[in-house]
């Protein structure tokens, strides 16, 4: 068993849910109302959909690196292959601020975006490393 897998187990009974709800690391006591555990996952996945555009994780990707304006962010996105227009690049950031990834300060006339903290950064760069290795694996199936 992959010890890095994240792996769920539930106690249940008749009427639902009574003991810890693990979700590997994390384990949320029996103790904890239900309500929490529910508005953690919403949270997570309004996460997840937030990072569900390869503009918005690119820029996660290259605010993992330190804050930065709006064309040096659309300056990474292009060299990284995607032509994004400026107006696009706002929309982008727009969303992250609305979902909470980004937090932004005033540099003379520049906008700086930055990432709000390290776990969005960690959540990206483990995303983008994972799928390099399920393509590593599959093009080592293929070609055996």
């Amino acid at each position: 068993m992959d010890v890095h897998a994240p792996k769920m187990s539930y106690e249940t009974s008749n009427s639902g849910l009574t003991g810890a709800v693990s979700i590997w690391p994390v384990t949320v006591p029996a103790a904890a109302p239900r309500p929490a555990v529910v508005d953690s996952l919403a949270g997570a996945v309004g996460l997840l959909k937030a990072l569900a555009s390869p503009v918005r994780l690119l820029v996660v990707v290259e605010l993992s690196n330190g804050p930065r304006c709006v064309h040096e962010l659309l300056e990474a996105v292009r060299s990284a292959g995607r032509e994004v227009s400026q107006p696009l690049m706002s929309q982008q950031l727009k969303v992250m601020r609305e979902s909470g990834l980004v937090s932004t300060t005033r540099r003379g006339q520049e906008i700086v975006y930055e990432l709000v903290d390290d776990h969005v950064s960690r959540i990206a760069l483990d995303a983008v490393h994972h799928a390099a290795e399920t393509a590593a694996e599959t093009a080592a199936e293929v070609g055996s």
